[in-house]
């Protein structure tokens, strides 16, 4: 990768995305915790759910722009280290919400709580609505988690396994906490879940990736090798991981689906099993 060789403008713009994105989640969660009032709150969720939507899919589109299936199947045999890393830290997550239940549901339970109410929430929206925030939501955590935790080197690296980590507590736990059979929990999520669960998985794999590669190209800046410059050292070091970025042209549609299937799939078998 020359400087010749860089896309300003497509570069300019995924970074724009990124901070964008993280900036209406940071400014949205700002005003949800300040005001409690009900119908504000339902307003915020609609208008932070169009705005990651939207957010998202102009970057799925900058980065699908040049992005060929050849490219995308190199991507992702880049980040096959990282996506054993973070399997690892979602079924570690898992097993450990399972064996550790009594322990664990009085330390989640507040959030179980919260995730009730806001789930309460968005069954009052339209379904479309409802689609357009669960694409929006899950976007965010994709984003934050594959590309903005990188421009943190090193404490931004514990972020994707702490995501992974994090969710497979939610998901051991949440059978327990809503007192369903893991039979009709998995019948409940398995339609949206094949999609979303690999989708966010693949994400935090490229959050890994890239932030090694910015670390090392960090360090490679300060201190290049003999005989090259520190642009070309920079460039050369960043390149595995900026390249791993192409995998969000998979990312982002898989989420998409993940999120129509959920609303207009699996809480119809919800609401079949009466859970």
């Amino acid at each position: 990768m020359s400087r010749r060789q860089i896309n300003w403008m497509r570069t300019l713009l995924i970074i724009g995305l990124t901070c964008a994105l993280a900036g209406v989640r940071i400014i949205f969660s700002f005003y949800s915790v300040v005001d409690d009032d009900l119908a504000y709150s339902l307003s915020l969720l609609v208008e932070r759910g169009i705005l990651e939507s939207v957010i998202a899919l102009f970057l799925a589109v900058v980065i699908a722009r040049n992005t060929s299936l050849d490219d995308i199947k190199k991507a992702l045999q880049s980040v096959k280290p990282q996506i054993v890393i973070a399997s690892l830290f979602l079924v570690g997550g898992v097993i450990t919400g399972i064996l550790l239940q009594g322990s664990f549901q009085g330390l989640f339970q507040s959030y179980f709580e919260e995730l009730s109410q806001v789930a309460e929430l968005i069954d009052s929206m339209p379904m479309y609505q409802q689609t357009v925030f669960i694409f929006g939501n899950n976007s965010g955590v994709a984003v934050l988690s594959g590309i903005f935790a990188a421009f943190f080197p090193l404490v931004g690296a514990l972020f994707p396994p702490f995501v992974m980590g994090l969710n497979g507590v939610i998901i051991g736990l949440a059978p327990g906490v809503y007192g369903l059979s893991w039979s009709y929990f998995l019948v409940a999520i398995l339609p949206h879940g094949i999609l979303e669960i690999p989708a966010l998985v693949l994400a935090s794999a490229v959050g890994l990736k890239f932030n090694i590669s910015l670390l090392k190209a960090g360090i490679g800046y300060l201190f290049p090798p003999q005989g090259m410059s520190r642009g070309e050292t920079f460039l050369r070091e960043i390149k595995p991981g900026w390249f791993s970025l192409k995998l969000f042209a998979v990312i982002i549609p898989m989420l998409v689906v993940a999120a129509i299937i959920e609303i207009y799939v699996s809480t119809q078998i919800v609401e079949v099993l009466g859970i």
